[in-house]
C-alpha cells in the first residue's frame, strides 16, 4: 500500500486560495493533499486485514466534488487512478509477504 499511497498523495490536487472546512477551520492550499492517510487494520474474526486509503473526513470534498466533479466543475479523478497504476505491485508485495509468513511458519514447526 505504501506505493498507492504515495501516488495518490503526487496526485491529490491542491487548491490555489484559503478556504474554510465545513468544521468552519480556516485551512492552506494542500489540505486535501495533507490529508490522504493509509489505515490498515484486522477484521472482527482475525482472518481478514483491510487497508483503506482515503482523506480525513474534513477533506472530504476532495473526493466528491473534485473526484467526483459536480454540476459546474469536471471531474478531476485522481484516487483511483493511483489504486489502478499501483494494483499489481501492491498485490505482487502482499503475495511475496505472504509466502514469507507460510514458509517461516512451516520452519518453526
Amino acid at each position: 500500500m505504501k506505493p498507492m499511497l504515495a501516488t495518490a498523495i503526487a496526485n491529490a490536487p491542491v487548491g490555489v486560495s484559503v478556504h474554510k472546512t465545513y468544521k468552519g477551520r480556516t485551512v492552506m492550499p494542500g489540505f486535501a493533499k495533507r490529508s490522504v492517510k493509509r489505515r490498515v487494520r484486522s477484521a472482527k474474526d482475525k482472518g481478514v486485514v483491510l487497508a483503506d486509503i482515503g482523506v480525513l473526513s474534513e477533506a472530504y470534498y476532495v473526493l466528491t466534488f473534485v473526484g467526483l466533479g459536480t454540476s459546474r466543475f469536471q471531474p478531476q479523478p485522481w484516487l483511483v487512478p493511483a489504486f489502478r497504476a499501483n494494483k499489481s505491485q501492491a498485490l505482487a508485495s502482499y503475495r511475496k509477504s505472504l509466502q514469507r509468513r507460510i514458509l517461516n511458519t512451516a520452519k518453526k514447526k
